[in-house]
């Protein structure tokens, strides 16, 4: 391995660490600036994960469960923009029922 070799690949593996460092401080900014917004997406992946485990589980053969499961889905998001008509998340919808916005 020359020089110039051990210099190319140092310049790569300072490169990745810029980018991984950029990232972390692009995760942690928006983490700073919206909370409510990481609340948000922590919900959406709690319920779709336990969504997904729950579909893998069910049989090919019983698909009638996961219709309803979807149909149940859609009547709860068709009750909270007729309960809060102006809410654009479930917490918008929560705050409206509490009386906080």
């Amino acid at each position: 391995m020359s020089v110039a070799d051990a210099g190319d690949e140092a310049a790569w593996v300072l490169a990745a660490l810029a980018v991984a460092l950029c990232a972390g401080l692009a995760a942690l900014w928006v983490i700073w600036i919206a909370p409510a917004l990481m609340a948000e997406l922590i919900l959406d992946v709690a319920l779709a994960g336990g969504l997904y485990r729950r579909r893998r589980r069910i049989e090919t053969s019983h698909w009638l469960s996961a219709a309803l499961a979807i149909a149940a889905g859609a009547g709860a998001g068709a009750a909270g923009a007729a309960y809060a008509p102006g809410a654009q998340t479930f917490g918008d919808v929560l705050a409206v029922w509490h009386g906080t916005s």
